[in-house]
């Protein structure tokens, strides 16, 4: 009896575990407050979760996974979470820098799983301009199918202290997934080639989809989807590269998405054949974004 009772408890966990959770997905963001900071002064960046533009939802210091800094000298640490402050609903990490130069910020939060309507999938792949998987669904006729999808997100940072220009830019931080610049983003103007390499799992992604855009571009089309400035392909060794068009605040965002087997650990054809759960396809995705700025002085002056 004792087992059974078990066996009834574990599968409901398993019902709740996939059944609740937020249909909708926020891109996560490292926003610093300015765009210098000082050495020997605190510092702050923003977690926006939302869009480039709004904080739509709070991340919780227990979601955090690992927050890692590394400095000009290329040593990298992990502060602890007295560098953590909530105020209202964004997070923020307040850091104080012993050095002028370039600092890599990079946070990444633990996975979450949730179960997706299918109208609401639908719209969060159009949403998101995750066109390649939009296709694949309408091809395979699966569009009336919810979605039971585990997520992870990572976002990165580069930081300028002092409008110092040098330090280890193009450091793998070792996410999942990760933008590496392949230029120094102290040294970019308007009319620069920005470059950078896609990673999932220290390996370079090709034909990923790569979105970039300034904090000016903020125009949206009648259905709410944002007109991302620039779109991207990685090539076969998964690098990109675009023209930087203006001065100010620019990120560069994908999201890989993988449909995966109906084995996946995290979702099981045991409940729907028990009449616990309706039929879902299961997919992870991995976000991964990158802010920088870009300064306004012209390209042939000194280096930030």
């Amino acid at each position: 009896m004792k087992n059974g009772i078990l066996f009834v408890c574990a599968v409901l966990s398993a019902v709740c575990l996939i059944a609740f959770g937020s249909a909708e997905a926020h891109t996560l963001y490292i926003k610093p407050d300015s765009p210098v900071h000082q050495p020997n002064q605190i510092g702050v960046l923003k977690l926006v979760n939302g869009t480039f533009w709004k904080n739509e939802a709070t991340i919780e210091h227990h979601r955090i996974s690992r927050v890692t800094i590394v400095n000009p000298n290329g040593e990298a640490i992990e502060p602890d979470e007295s560098h953590l402050v909530q105020e209202g609903d964004i997070s923020k990490l307040e850091l104080t820098y012993s050095q002028p130069g370039i600092y890599v910020v990079g946070v990444a939060l633990k996975p979450r799983q949730i179960r997706v309507a299918a109208e609401d999938f639908n719209y969060y792949l159009k949403y998101e301009g995750l066109l390649d998987d939009a296709n694949e669904r309408r091809n395979l006729k699966e569009g009336e199918v919810a979605a039971a999808e585990r997520y992870t997100k990572f976002a990165k940072s580069i930081v300028w202290v002092d409008k110092a220009g040098t330090g280890d830019f193009s450091r793998v931080l070792g996410h999942r997934v990760e933008v590496i610049p392949l230029v120094n983003p102290g040294e970019l103007r308007a009319g620069s080639i920005f470059r950078a390499q896609i990673l999932k799992d220290g390996l370079p992604l090709t034909g990923e989809l790569v979105y970039a855009n300034t904090e000016r571009m903020s125009e949206t089309t009648e259905d709410g989807i944002f007109k991302e400035l620039i779109a991207v392909r990685s090539d076969s060794d998964g690098v990109i590269e675009f023209q930087i068009s203006e001065a100010g605040s620019w990120y560069v965002r994908f999201i890989h998405l993988s449909r995966l087997g109906d084995s996946a650990y995290w979702y099981s054809d045991l409940l729907v054949w028990l009449g616990l759960d309706d039929p879902a396809i299961p997919y992870e995705s991995l976000w991964a974004t990158l802010t920088f700025e870009v300064n306004q002085s012209p390209k042939n002056s000194e280096t930030p």
